[in-house]
């Protein structure tokens, strides 16, 4: 999934969660998401994280919140995902809200109702349309994609992934001859390519 963290707080996994800080900071995109215990772990990550963490190693040392949240900012994470005891009376440590504002870091309540392995493989497992804001399981895309691809044609793989992609899109081919229901003024010729600064 690619998803920004706005929209992501707006599906059902993450509709009780609760945003704590960095609220500049939801454009932030997240592809991935997994665990988070220490800081020994910002050296594994490779962008795009949304980091789900107990935060029990690290709340209550405030001399560690400002190289925490630099860390996770230099190592291109999305947003830490916080999972509160159970008290009504928790808070965020206030160094480690300052320092999350201050830097425009989002951190988030983790959602009632859940375990990590449950977000996890929702975010793994599941494409967003940033068009429609549909969430559908990959193996159901790609079954829907196969089925129609039997029916319609292989141009129907472009309208497929069209409703899940931002950015116009083309289709290069040989020749002539045009799938059924293609739209020609999307097609360039593989001629026209090679004369293009871009490299396949």
């Amino acid at each position: 999934m690619k998803i920004d963290l706005e929209s992501l707080l707006s599906c059902y996994h993450f509709r009780d969660s609760k945003l704590l800080a960095g609220e500049n900071a939801l454009s932030n995109i997240v592809t991935s998401a997994q665990t988070l215990e220490g800081m020994s772990s910002l050296n594994f990550l490779r962008g795009g994280e949304l980091l789900l963490t107990s935060g029990t190693s690290f709340f209550d040392d405030e001399s560690i919140h400002q190289a925490l949240i630099e860390g996770l900012i230099k190592s291109g994470a999305a947003g830490l995902c916080i999972d509160r005891p159970s008290s009504k009376n928790w808070q965020l440590p206030s160094t480690l809200k300052e320092t999350a504002d201050r830097l425009n870091f989002p951190i988030i309540t983790f959602p009632e109702g859940y375990v990590f392995g449950d977000l996890i493989d929702f975010i793994r497992y599941n494409y967003y349309s940033p068009i429609t804001q549909e969430i559908k399981r990959e193996d159901e895309v790609i079954k829907e994609i196969n089925d129609q691809i039997y029916k319609e044609g292989l141009w129907i793989v472009y309208r497929k992934l069209d409703s899940f992609l931002k950015v116009r899109q083309s289709v290069f081919h040989r020749g002539p001859v045009f799938q059924r229901g293609m739209d020609p003024d999307m097609v360039v010729p593989v001629d026209v390519v090679r004369q293009s600064q871009f490299q396949f």
